[in-house]
């Protein structure tokens, strides 16, 4: 049988784990009876600090390109609803659509993060 934790891992390159949420994947009980939300939480975790740590220095963050699979790594779907809920979309220059993290987008993401630890 192969371990639960080790195919959540395998899900994603195991250098695009954070060090702390690939502990905390690891030190998850298999016989609890909430490993599935555990793991699930760690994996959303995981994203999310990715996403935080990709865009938290940038003055604009460029649209989710849905012909593509991934977004930094993170799934389009999950980075499509973190980007609804930590970046404001305004007009670029250019016209297009592009999002930014404000001070308060970005205390609101660590929140969420640290909730989902």
């Amino acid at each position: 049988d192969e371990d639960p934790a080790e195919s959540i891992i395998g899900i994603i390159f195991e250098k695009d784990w954070h060090s702390s949420i690939l502990k905390l994947v690891k030190s998850i009980s298999l016989d609890s009876d909430n490993c599935k939300e555990r793991l699930t939480c760690a994996l959303l975790t995981n994203h999310i600090i990715r996403f935080y740590t990709t865009n938290q220095k940038r003055k604009t963050i460029t649209p989710i390109n849905l012909t593509q699979t991934k977004y930094f790594g993170i799934p389009n779907e999950v980075a499509s609803q973190w980007m609804k809920l930590f970046t404001t979309a305004e007009p670029g220059q250019d016209g297009k659509m592009n999002h930014v993290m404000s001070k308060q987008d970005k205390d609101r993401c660590i929140v969420h993060a640290l909730l989902l630890y």
